[in-house]
């Protein structure tokens, strides 16, 4: 319980796409109502009785405790990908910064592996295993782009993304694993 965290309930229903207004999880309430025992023995108790229940549910996967760095690099692993509503990661909670609402408009990686589909379009994949696709009909200096070369991926409108690769152009691409 030391370990400051973002505590996400991921009950099996949490998995359908809820509604990003949906209410917060209320799995915290009953430890934090332990607070307001005045009765040493018994806050003791139910903070032992809520603690149990706690550690029940996140061996069960019911609940989930990531802490910042866990949440930025699942944000960074899932950059490309259509999710549902739900607000898995505090995204619209206010708590959001500047610099996280920059960190999901855009990617910055190395490419570690490059090819030509069989529409002569380019298919590349980046650290972390990320496969993305050209998805417009420039013609890009394919050989130039080689494992190692540094790529920005950047959200464009309408889910649109667009990579500009270090030197060698850019191209408008799509996620594809």
């Amino acid at each position: 319980m030391a370990m400051i965290g973002v505590m996400i309930g991921l009950a099996a229903q949490a998995a359908n796409a809820a509604p990003a207004n949906a209410p917060k999880s209320q799995a915290l309430d009953p430890l934090i109502a332990c607070r307001a025992i005045t009765r040493d023995a018994d806050r003791l108790a139910c903070f032992d009785r809520e603690v149990a229940a706690l550690s029940s549910a996140a061996e069960t996967k019911k609940i989930v405790v990531l802490d910042e760095k866990a949440v930025r690099e699942t944000r960074r692993s899932l950059f490309g990908f259509a999710l549902p509503s739900r607000n898995l990661f505090g995204k619209d909670d206010g708590d959001s910064s500047k610099r996280e609402s920059a960190e999901l408009k855009r990617l910055d990686t190395v490419v570690t592996s490059s090819a030509k589909n069989s529409a002569g379009q380019l298919v590349f994949t980046v650290e972390g295993g990320a496969r993305w696709v050209q998805d417009d009909d420039r013609t890009l200096m394919l050989t130039r782009i080689k494992p190692g070369t540094k790529v920005r991926i950047s959200a464009g409108v309408l889910g649109s993304y667009f990579a500009v690769f270090d030197g060698n152009g850019s191209a408008k691409v799509r996620r594809d694993r």
